[in-house]
């Protein structure tokens, strides 16, 4: 299954555990907005219920929308 999604080409590095997101701080309800946000989504990945963000995606989110 993940051959056939493309992740086998990522390094298991690169991905960020949504918990590991809320753990260093930012809380949940704040990151279920910034992901189903209508104009600009951070990325996801879902495997097996599970969510991830990737370590660039996250870095050029932060960057971009940091006050």
């Amino acid at each position: 299954m993940i051959k056939s999604l493309g992740l086998d080409k990522l390094e298991p590095t690169t991905l960020i555990p949504r918990k590991r997101i809320i753990e260093q701080g930012i809380p949940s309800s704040t990151f279920d907005r910034w992901v189903n946000d209508e104009q600009n989504p951070l990325p996801t990945i879902k495997v097996n219920r599970k969510v991830f963000v990737t370590q660039k995606d996250w870095n050029l989110y932060i960057e971009k929308h940091r006050r």
